[in-house]
């Protein structure tokens, strides 16, 4: 894959955003490095913006697209200390958001409280939940979707596909999403040693986002279901 990490067009999200339009695509092939033409024709989001901040940053591209049976969305993770990045989840279930990882969240309906979680680290470990905001979360919620990462030199890629049924809901056109990133800041000496290596939650896709990844009002209208 060439200069993926290089200029990117992206769909910029106003201060009070508008619904992301989710276009239908062909099924892309999945294997972790977003090289299939179908991605081509998905939504380009970005910029992230920092957490808790209106900050942006351009280090982290999202395409988000769909057809009449899956939600797909392809992610493009900058760390420049990639080579430094440990990983130390292993597990499915276990907490993949430790490591240098992005999560996804999908609340289907406006009405209906319930909403889904979904971690993928860069070394493609999983982990789902069920989720209400009264803090209620079903990790043994086992969903069959699917995802495939690539480590690269200065950062990593993924891909994940997400049939739609898993949602329970017959009517997806008042879905809303939060998108986000965390990252593995890596402190090396003069030398280039490794000294210390901290998780951060870094990004979601909101700007003026406050709270947590899992505060509804950080999530973000779609369109196109």
């Amino acid at each position: 894959m060439t200069g993926i990490f290089g200029v990117l067009s992206f769909y910029v999200l106003a201060a009070v955003p508008a619904p992301l339009a989710i276009p239908e695509i062909l099924p892309p092939r999945l294997d972790g490095t977003l090289d299939d033409p179908a991605w081509q024709n998905a939504a380009k989001i970005g910029p992230l913006y920092l957490f808790q901040t209106n900050t942006p940053v351009n280090d982290t591209a999202i395409f988000l697209a769909r057809d009449k049976k899956w939600l797909y969305l392809g992610f493009k993770c900058v760390n420049s200390n990639m080579t430094h990045t440990s990983q130390t989840v292993f597990k499915h279930d276990d907490a993949a958001c430790n490591d240098d990882s992005v999560e996804v969240f999908v609340k289907p309906a406006p009405a209906d409280a319930r909403y889904y979680h979904f971690m993928l680290s860069f070394a493609n470990v999983r982990k789902e939940q069920r989720c209400n905001p009264e803090g209620l979360r079903d990790g043994a919620w086992n969903p069959p979707w699917r995802s495939m990462t690539r480590r690269l030199p200065d950062g990593w890629t993924a891909e994940i596909a997400i049939p739609l049924f898993v949602f329970e809901c017959d009517d997806l056109s008042g879905m809303q999403i939060n998108l986000c990133r965390n990252l593995m800041k890596i402190e090396l000496d003069r030398a280039g040693a490794k000294q210390s290596e901290l998780h951060v939650c870094y990004a979601m896709v909101r700007p003026g986002n406050s709270g947590g990844f899992h505060d509804l009002k950080n999530f973000i209208a779609v369109s196109g279901l």
